[in-house]
């Protein structure tokens, strides 16, 4: 009809809201003027190459789509600023809690309010209420994860409450920008504070309602690059991270799956069954759809509930994602309808393929980062139908570039003599470049002995404590495996032993050298907080540590086993994910 007509139309295209006209149908509209910012015009380029590819239905039984969205032009947040004379306020010398008060008393444009209203007459789901900053998904600065979603209900019977809690969320955005950790990332990338502007998306969220709660099948973050690549992976495979719920759960550097999506059914995190009791997803995150007083405040915890896997188990959702370990024979089997704890593996979705999970992130990442010219990084949720006359839903919900291709352009890492290098490796993870470690810890060589690693563990550990009161990132170097849990392979550290850490050299120490292997609770950190990781096993020119200029340096502080270094100026590291090499040079003169 004409409805439908109208809709096929639009797709892709992103139209200036109006009263008379906005419906349900709508894919994406702007309420008042100025630009879209990052996530905003990352929304309208992925719905337009979804339009122009005809992507939406290119998958049998699955509706590809960008879920509905209005938003808030930047206009709104200047003209937001200016009427309560906020600006002036938030450049000053005020707490966050300050800031974040001041902004919720203050009071959105008049037609804005309007236009809001409207909106929630027709807009009955929950919604997503994203920050889209200019600087947001730049290509050459990563601002993801700097400001808060709030996620709300939607569900109030009073529809003044709802938009006042829709209003109450647009503002702690607005003030997100003028936090002390924001105001600090955005002046470090050589940026000023007051010249960024704050569009708002407001998007419907993925899923649907399940008892008291409300939460998409599966949630997931892709990228076209992997820098931290493991057995036969490859880098240009790309890596995929999923996790039953909202997305939270990856955000936060929970448990979640990994794999490639040129091999999903490689998956190195589950080796044994101990693994996957160990190292499997425990709990999720939904919203809380029946607490209908909630209001928004800063950090976005509000509105959201963490539930364990035995209660999706009660909501018909971990069928499409689970598994059974029988304590009986000690084995993981597929789906969950046999007696014994219930495990989140994905293996409906990647082995028996009731999903084509794989086949689509590779579709999408090959097609973004064609749209875009460069390696890109894209977030996705998905609804699963058990009825098989009605499709999946895919929701494609952002694409950025991954920043991290950049920093390394132009940078030949053979181009530096040896003199000049403290260590070298090409058997590294992580990439990019890091000029901000003043600080190096290693195992002293001269004395090393592996019956004393479990001391060793605990004298890193001191040290360790002292770094993060300073908050000081540090080199890590030392013998074996770190965070193995056999003492005869390396230093037994647990993860609060070294977690702040910034770059972490497991090295040969004579004729002690083991085989790099990772245990996944510490693989899975290294991903989240971003570490580079150096193997040096043997020495050559592209795999050595200049313990000459280390014991040369004047000793900060020493224990039995561990020196530590303080330097005057930073070392320089340089780590190219693509090849998997690295260099970490001396402190410039």
């Amino acid at each position: 009809t004409f409805r439908g007509f109208r809709h096929e139309k639009q797709l892709g295209i992103v139209s200036d809201f109006s009263r008379r006209q906005f419906d349900l149908q709508s894919d994406f509209v702007r309420i008042g003027e100025g630009s879209l910012g990052g996530k905003g015009r990352g929304l309208a380029f992925i719905s337009r190459l979804l339009r122009r590819y005809n992507v939406y239905d290119c998958f049998d039984g699955v509706n590809i789509n960008v879920p509905p969205a209005a938003i808030l032009g930047t206009s709104i947040f200047d003209k937001f600023l200016e009427d309560n004379n906020l600006l002036e306020y938030a450049l000053g010398e005020h707490t966050d809690e300050e800031i974040y008060r001041a902004f919720i008393k203050a009071r959105l444009p008049k037609d804005t309010r309007a236009d809001l209203n409207y909106f929630l007459d027709i807009i009955k789901y929950p919604l997503a209420v994203r920050s889209s900053s200019l600087l947001e998904d730049s290509h050459y600065q990563p601002f993801a994860g700097i400001f808060d979603t709030h996620m709300l209900p939607n569900v109030h019977p009073n529809k003044k409450e709802r938009l006042k809690r829709l209003e109450t969320a647009v503002k702690l955005i607005y003030a997100s920008i003028f936090s002390r950790k924001s105001k600090k990332y955005i002046e470090a990338t050589g940026n000023r504070v007051e010249e960024e502007k704050m569009a708002v998306i407001l998007q419907r969220v993925v899923g649907r309602r399940r008892k008291d709660t409300f939460y998409p099948v599966l949630s997931g973050i892709a990228r076209s690059c992997n820098f931290y690549p493991i057995g036969n992976i490859k880098p240009q495979e790309g890596v995929v991270y999923a996790a039953l719920g909202l997305g939270k759960t990856i955000v936060e550097g929970g448990n979640c799956l990994y794999f490639s999506p040129s091999n999903p059914q490689h998956l190195p995190q589950f080796s044994s069954a101990k693994d996957f009791l160990n190292n499997s997803q425990h709990n999720f995150f939904a919203i809380d759809m029946s607490d209908t007083c909630v209001q928004p405040e800063p950090g976005a915890e509000a509105g959201l509930v963490k539930l364990r896997i035995d209660q999706a188990m009660d909501h018909g959702s971990l069928q499409y994602v689970g598994s059974t370990y029988s304590p009986d024979n000690d084995r993981v089997t597929e789906g969950v309808n046999r007696p014994g704890i219930k495990l989140v593996t994905f293996a409906p979705i990647l082995k028996s393929r009731i999903f084509p999970l794989d086949e689509i992130i590779r579709f999408l990442l090959q097609l973004g980062s064609s749209g875009m010219n460069i390696p890109v990084e894209i977030e996705f949720a998905a609804e699963l139908s058990a009825d098989p006359k009605k499709p999946h839903n895919f929701g494609f919900l952002q694409i950025r570039p991954m920043a991290t291709e950049m920093v390394l352009e132009g940078v030949t890492l053979d181009k530096f003599d040896n003199d000049e290098i403290i260590c070298k490796s090409n058997q590294a993870l992580s990439n990019g470049r890091n000029n901000t470690i003043k600080d190096i810890i290693y195992v002293n060589p001269d004395n090393f002995d592996r019956a004393d690693m479990p001391a060793m563990a605990a004298e890193v550990g001191r040290f360790n404590d002292l770094f993060k009161e300073e908050n000081r990132p540090y080199l890590l170097i030392g013998p074996g495996r770190w965070g193995t849990a056999d003492r005869w392979l390396g230093i037994p550290t647990t993860w609060d032993q070294i977690s702040s850490a910034q770059i972490i050299i497991e090295a040969a120490y004579g004729d002690f050298a083991v085989t790099p292997s990772f245990g996944t609770h510490f693989f899975q950190n290294l991903i989240a907080f971003q570490i580079g990781y150096l193997t040096i096993n043997s020495f050559n020119d592209e795999n050595f540590i200049n313990w000459e200029w280390l014991k040369s340096q004047k000793v900060a502080d020493e224990t039995e086993h561990i020196r530590h270094i303080r330097l005057k100026k930073p070392v320089e590291s340089l780590i190219d994910g693509h090849d998997g090499r690295a260099v970490i040079l001396k402190p410039k003169i």
